[in-house]
């Protein structure tokens, strides 16, 4: 009776090792069909195609398993025609194999487009239709009038440009815009670790210029100036000081992170300091009341 006893457990035990070794099998199979099938791990660092003509980046392409798509083109007058000037992801990211890169080449024939009406606009609405035309703000006039931030004229090559009238696509125009006597000042923005391109709108979205941007010697290509992030600014963040509008702010741009890291620390003891300092004016406050 024990010894059937003991083989009616043992046929079970058995049953059960077997059961739980195919679901083991099954499941670790499909895994790995899963991961030859997604190529999972296989991450490839996308390389700056800065520069490249379409040859050479249709070879670089495929040599790295990708695929490119030519999704705009910009017209440069400093630019060999036909080279790539932008590409998305940004040179350094990891992605999968055949991910589409996304490319924007320098215009072999300039594209000629109608200059849009941002007259009317205010500054900000105006600088979103001018690049969505695929022109460049590159400087905010300021001059008297009632319409604070209001746009009075638009200008190419220091001379107005009537709506409608021809343009190159990528060029560059300036703004004028109304500043009346009660709103001539702003603050001054917060541009720490922010790349060129987003300091440049944050400056703009304050009605401010851009003035000297100076790169420090760890910047050495176009890929390092695109990665470049801003730890110097002139005038400084936290000054309390205003601006007058159309004012410039001078950057200073690096790949360093130690440098980062270490004035991002500097920062954030400021930063809590001025909140004791605070807590404690309210403390005194409060006895004083009292």
């Amino acid at each position: 009776m024990e010894s059937k006893k003991s083989n009616s457990i043992k046929f079970i035990l058995k049953n059960i090792l077997y059961a739980f070794i195919l679901v083991f099998a099954v499941a670790y199979g499909t895994l790995l069909w899963l991961d030859i099938y997604s190529h999972h791990g296989d991450y490839i660092e996308v390389p700056d195609y800065s520069d490249m003509t379409i040859d050479e980046l249709s070879k670089s392409i495929n040599e790295k398993n990708l695929r490119y798509r030519i999704i705009d083109s910009l017209y440069i007058p400093n630019k060999k025609r036909g080279v790539v000037i932008n590409q998305n992801p940004q040179p350094g990211f990891f992605v999968k194999q055949n991910r589409k890169i996304f490319i924007t080449i320098n215009a072999i024939k300039p594209q000629i487009i109608k200059m849009p009406n941002l007259i009317g606009l205010s500054m900000r609405k105006a600088k979103s239709d001018a690049e969505r035309h695929g022109l460049i703000v590159k400087e905010l006039i300021y001059q008297e009038d009632i319409a604070t931030n209001y746009v009075l004229d638009q200008l190419f090559n220091k001379s107005s440009i009537e709506p409608s009238e021809k343009i190159i696509k990528g060029s560059s125009i300036s703004l004028v815009c109304g500043i009346s006597p009660d709103k001539r000042t702003t603050n001054v923005p917060d541009l720490f670790n922010r790349s060129t391109k987003q300091a440049i709108n944050n400056i703009h979205n304050s009605s401010l210029n851009i003035g000297k941007t100076t790169y420090d010697n760890t910047i050495k290509t176009s890929k390092d100036s695109l990665l470049a992030k801003v730890w110097k600014q002139y005038p400084a963040f936290g000054t309390k000081r205003q601006l007058t509008l159309g004012s410039k702010i001078n950057i200073w741009l690096t790949k360093d992170t130690e440098i980062l890291d270490r004035i991002s620390e500097i920062r954030e003891a400021e930063k809590q300091r001025l909140a004791a300092e605070k807590l404690q004016q309210e403390a005194e406050q409060k006895q004083l009341e009292s």
